[in-house]
C-alpha cells in the first residue's frame, strides 16, 4: 500500500499480515508494516510508518469497527496526506477560491496584461470559481477539469473554452510553484474544438445596396441612428470598437485619408 501523496515505509496486507522487509533510505520503499490490532468489540486499529517528504518516519493510524473498516480509513487517510510542504500560501487542502484570490492578487499587480486582458480575466475566474470553488486543490484533477471546460464550450461557446482553460491552467501553475501541486493537471486537458469556420467575404454591389436600404427605412433603426453607423462602418471599413470610439476632436480629414485616434484609414 502506498500513498499518493506521501512516502510509505510500512504496509498492511488485505489479509492483515505485515509484510516486512530491509529498511530502505529510498522515499517510497517500505520497510516495515504493523498487523491491524482488535482493542475491543467493534473495535480494531490499523497503523503503518510512513516516510514523508521532509525524510521523518512518522506513524498514521485509523481505526474502524472491522478490520477491513480500518485499513480502507487507513488507506485513504495515506491517500489524501499532503505533498511536499509548500513555502507560500496554500497546500493541496487549500480550497479553489481561496487560491484563485491570491492569484488575482498577482494578476492585477501584473503590468504585462492589458487592461482588457485583466478583464476577461476576472470574468473568466468568477465563471471558474463559481463551478469549482468548492474543490480542494487536490481535488481538481484532469477529469473535472476537462468536464469543466467541456461544460463552458457547450453552454458558451469555444471562445469562452479556451479563456477559461488559459486562466484554469495559470491559476494551477501557480499552485504547482507553490507547492500544493505536483503537476498541473490542465496539461491533459482534451484541446478545444472549434469547428470549421468558413471564409469570410466581401459584399457585392448588390448585397450592399440592398443593407443599406433595409436599414434606412427600418424605423426602429432610423431612431438608433443605426442606418449613420452603417454608412460610417461601411464606407470606412473600420471595426465597430474602433468607429464608436471615434469623436470630432480626435479625427480630421484630408482628401486621400480619414485619421481617428492616431490611426490612418485610407
Amino acid at each position: 500500500m502506498a500513498a499518493s501523496s506521501a512516502a510509505t515505509s510500512g504496509a498492511v496486507s488485505p489479509a492483515g499480515r505485515s509484510r516486512r522487509g530491509g529498511g530502505s533510505s529510498r522515499l517510497g520503499r517500505p520497510a516495515h508494516g504493523h498487523r491491524p490490532m482488535t482493542l475491543g468489540k467493534h473495535r480494531v486499529r490499523a497503523r503503518v510508518n510512513v516516510r514523508d517528504y521532509d525524510g521523518e518516519t512518522r506513524e498514521v493510524t485509523r481505526f474502524g469497527p472491522t478490520q477491513a473498516a480500518a485499513e480502507r480509513r487507513l488507506k485513504e487517510a495515506l491517500r489524501d496526506r499532503a505533498g511536499a510542504p509548500a513555502d507560500g500560501e496554500i497546500t493541496a487542502d487549500t480550497r479553489l477560491s481561496y487560491a484563485a484570490k491570491l492569484w488575482w492578487a498577482e494578476a492585477e499587480e501584473s503590468d504585462d496584461l492589458s487592461a482588457q486582458t485583466k478583464e476577461i480575466y476576472e470574468r473568466t475566474l468568477n465563471r471558474i470559481v463559481k463551478a469549482l470553488g468548492g474543490l480542494l486543490l487536490r481535488e481538481v484533477d484532469v477529469p473535472r477539469a476537462d468536464a469543466f471546460i467541456k461544460s463552458v464550450r457547450k453552454n458558451h461557446g469555444p471562445s469562452a473554452a479556451k479563456s477559461a482553460k488559459s486562466v484554469l491552467s495559470l491559476l494551477l501553475g501557480m499552485a504547482v510553484r507553490h507547492g500544493a501541486l505536483s503537476a498541473n493537471p490542465m496539461r491533459d486537458v482534451a484541446k478545444i474544438s472549434t469547428g470549421r469556420r468558413s471564409r469570410p467575404r466581401a459584399l457585392t454591389p448588390e448585397e450592399e445596396a440592398a443593407m443599406l436600404t433595409k436599414v434606412a427605412t427600418d424605423e426602429t433603426a432610423a431612431e438608433l441612428d443605426v442606418p449613420d453607423l452603417l454608412e460610417f462602418l461601411d464606407g470606412t471599413g473600420m471595426r465597430i470598437g474602433e468607429a464608436l470610439g471615434c469623436a470630432p476632436r480626435s479625427s480630421t480629414w484630408r482628401p486621400t485619408c480619414w485619421r481617428c485616434a492616431r490611426r490612418p484609414f485610407a
